[in-house]
């Protein structure tokens, strides 16, 4: 008897073992990466609330101004980010510009981040054109299409971020060390077949200060590395698709290139816009 007959049992039994201990490995990574991260992202979620949204931004009024420049750095547009307590809670706006298109979108939370309200619009129009109400553990997103509205109302996953939440998120996920998912809405994806349609979104930092966001969806997909100062305001922001970057600057400097800005910095002092609510929901106020 050759010795390959002699030990063919032990050798395929060696075989055998490997290949299921590989297959054990891929189903336990498999496993990690559905669910592990989303359980970090429930986590994150839990802190932050836990600690109330006045620990991280406090009682004063933030406006922060971005240049907008393509891969050869070449300016193309604008950013600003403003955000105010108001009661118990805050609000914030954000308007960005890239080329001709012009976007706003305007949020409220509570101090919690349990209660909230949304509003997006395109191009400049009146009415919104996305709208979402967190209360009682419900989001419901209202979108106008073509003359019409539709609305429903789904309950909240436990890694939901709320609107104007998702910088802080980030920031929480860098100082985190871990991978963690979330899921928010998408405005354009936000209703599919008249359910509300949440998108995933996974955050991988690199750094206490910095932290990757990818998400895929039906139309695209984020690819992001945005970068923190000291505060934890986001103050830079690559996009690894298309190689443009957004970078914090001061009105001065953002005006030579457009000088609009210094309109909406007179609009500005004259109040930060509230999300308006033409659906008949109530608007769970702040408190």
């Amino acid at each position: 008897m050759s010795p390959w007959e002699r030990h063919r049992p032990l050798i395929l039994t060696a075989v055998l073992l490997a290949i299921l201990g590989a297959s054990v490995l891929a189903a336990w990574s498999l496993v990690w990466q559905r669910h592990i991260p989303a359980d970090r992202g429930e986590d994150i979620l839990r802190r932050i609330r836990a600690k109330t949204l006045p620990s991280y931004w406090g009682s004063k009024e933030s406006i922060r101004w971005y240049l907008i420049q393509d891969a050869s750095n070449r300016p193309v547009g604008y950013m600003v980010i403003v955000r105010k307590p108001i009661g118990q809670g805050y609000s914030g706006a954000t308007l960005r510009r890239l080329g001709g298109e012009q976007q706003g979108e305007s949020w409220a939370l509570n101090a919690a981040a349990t209660k909230g309200s949304y509003a997006a619009t395109l191009g400049g129009r009146g009415l919104p054109d996305t709208q979402i109400v967190l209360s009682n553990g419900l989001v419901t997103v209202t979108r106008q299409r073509a003359g019409s509205q539709a609305q429903a109302t789904t309950a909240a996953p436990a890694n939901y971020i709320p609107e104007g939440l998702r910088d802080l998120v980030a920031a929480e996920v860098a100082k985190s060390g871990t991978t963690a998912r979330f899921c928010f809405t998408l405005n354009p994806e936000s209703l599919l077949e008249n359910r509300v349609h949440f998108t995933s979104i996974t955050m991988t930092p690199h750094g206490p200060d910095q932290v990757r966001l990818e998400s895929h969806f039906i139309q695209g997909e984020i690819d992001e590395t945005c970068y923190f100062d000291a505060k934890g305001e986001v103050y830079r922001i690559d996009d690894n698709i298309s190689h443009s970057s957004t970078r914090q600057t001061d009105l001065s400097s953002l005006a030579k290139w457009f000088p609009e800005v210094t309109e909406i910095q007179r609009d500005l002092e004259g109040g930060t816009p509230e999300p308006q609510d033409t659906t008949g929901t109530e608007k769970p106020a702040p408190a």
